[in-house]
């Protein structure tokens, strides 16, 4: 694995289409070997970068179309044992809701701390860590977002629908399919309907074979802290994500 042009392509992460074609053009060039609980190929890599994009840059980009998370992070776990809220409090300044093994079997594999700056145009907003914890299951696997910052956590970006409510605590589901087209797809109108709804996003690269991963992903608010459960074509229904957030929340 060459760290160096895994860590341009994942940290690298703009609200806007240049960045992904920009993204997968990266990847394309690069073989990537195998690593538990991390991203195996191209289209997972991909992907992935997608959805951290829609996990830290809603946000922002509801802010303003010219303001984008810059992220960066280490290439290894920074955690491979469930961190301490003392351990997270010195680390990145907080510490927020985890469990060791979910009712479901989901247990923790690792976790990684991002580093990232809020710009708008060439200005710097804010800086902030966000925390991404990794849940295993034999082959399958859930990714957990949690990060604090002061520009807000509101979940508005599009598709996003209530779903439960737990204790006042409203846990939104977004589910959509990520879609890898080669760069002379034309697309249908009802693709350009689902785009539109948030329920499809496209990707290009130079290939000439269509990919498509469904992503399903459940999002709440607790103590001024955004966090996400996010799956890719998973064994897990949207339900039963909100059922992790609903345990992670009482937990609480």
């Amino acid at each position: 694995m060459k760290e160096r042009e895994l860590k341009e392509v994942i940290n690298r992460i703009e609200i806007s289409g240049k960045a992904r074609v920009r993204i997968l053009e990266k990847i394309k060039k690069t073989d990537y070997g195998k690593e538990h609980c991390f991203m195996k190929s191209k289209k997972r890599l991909a992907i992935a970068a997608v959805a951290a994009t829609f996990i830290l840059g809603a946000t922002a980009f509801a802010l303003n179309n010219m303001t984008f998370v810059r992220s960066t992070s280490k290439s290894t776990p920074d955690y491979t044992s469930l961190p301490s809220d003392k351990q997270l409090e010195k680390d990145i300044g907080y510490s927020g809701d985890m469990i060791e093994t979910f009712s479901n079997g989901y247990s923790f594999d690792n976790g990684r701390i991002k580093h990232n700056v809020l710009q708008s145009g060439d200005d710097d907003v804010e800086k902030f860590e966000s925390l991404t914890l990794c849940y295993s299951k034999g082959d399958n696997r859930v990714d957990l977002y949690m990060d604090k910052r002061a520009s807000g956590t509101e979940q508005t970006e599009t598709g996003a629908k209530l779903i439960a409510e737990n204790g006042g605590i409203a846990i939104y589901e977004h589910s959509f399919t990520h879609k890898i087209v080669p760069e002379d797809y034309v697309k249908s109108e009802d693709e350009i309907a689902a785009e539109k709804r948030g329920e499809l996003m496209f990707a290009y690269d130079g290939e000439d074979h269509i990919v498509e991963t469904s992503i399903k992903s459940v999002l709440w608010t607790k103590d001024d802290i955004q966090y996400s459960f996010m799956q890719f074509d998973g064994e897990l229904s949207a339900a039963e994500l909100a059922d992790m957030a609903n345990e992670l929340i009482e937990k609480g």
